[in-house]
């Protein structure tokens, strides 16, 4: 049996092999290197939302600091300075202390700030719009 002898590359012909891969490597270094990135003049900034930030346009002469939300019976603010937030469902809406912000929701709300003593804003709908007592100004709202 005849066996086949393996050829052995030279010493030119391995050249021949490497130096396209070294130039291949070297040019994608090379062209890597010379990209840059531009300075950026974007900031990062944190923003507290606060019931003041929340609060709609009509409250503006009135400074918020609590939150109370509710969905259904008695949504009350025991403090000043709160936006009070009705839901969809129908609830009474009450404060006892002034300079609220008062909101109804979707549902027939009655909303009662009698006994505050402050400025009281309220936006309602049209159904809400009859048992609104003790506003200070009220919006009325679809």
């Amino acid at each position: 049996m005849h066996r086949r002898r393996r050829r052995r590359l030279t010493f030119p012909t391995r050249a021949l092999l490497v130096v396209p891969v070294l130039a291949a490597l070297l040019l994608g270094y090379a062209l890597t290197a010379s990209n840059t990135v531009a300075a950026s003049n974007a900031v990062s900034t944190g923003l507290s939302i606060t019931p003041n930030t929340l609060k709609p346009p009509e409250c503006a002469s009135v400074t918020l600091t609590s939150l109370v939300t509710g969905s259904g019976g008695n949504v009350e603010s025991l403090t000043g300075g709160s936006l009070i937030i009705g839901s969809a469902s129908s609830e009474t809406l009450k404060s006892s202390v002034g300079n609220n912000c008062v909101v109804g929701g979707a549902g027939t709300d009655t909303v009662d700030v009698r006994i505050s003593g402050g400025t009281e804003i309220c936006i309602v709908s049209t159904a809400t719009v009859a048992n609104a007592r003790g506003c200070t100004a009220t919006t009325v709202r679809p």
